[in-house]
């Protein structure tokens, strides 16, 4: 009988179902513990986020815009209640 990686049965592999835009802070970052320290959170709350079991809250949203130092602005995060500024829509 094949071992097959709890991983692979998950679907975890390819990572298309991770959140874009954690990522994209992650590495900004550096790694999921240095962003959960910047936005004042536990790694497991970040690794939730990213792997899409809980959704981006407004107050986090803005933890992300501080931590990214205003390079995720708020409003990519939660579209629904922010409108972008206008010198951030054109980027």
């Amino acid at each position: 009988m094949r071992f097959t990686p709890y991983r692979v049965i998950a679907g975890f592999m390819d990572g298309k179902d991770q959140h874009p835009l954690i990522e994209e802070a992650i590495d900004m970052a550096g790694s999921q513990a240095e962003l959960a320290t910047r936005c004042g959170c536990a790694q497991q709350h970040i690794s939730k986020l990213l792997n899409r079991e809980v959704s981006i809250t407004a107050e986090m949203a803005v933890k992300i815009e501080k931590a990214t130092e205003g390079k995720i602005p708020r409003w990519r995060a939660r579209p629904d209640l922010w409108a972008p500024v206008s010198s951030e829509a054109a980027e």
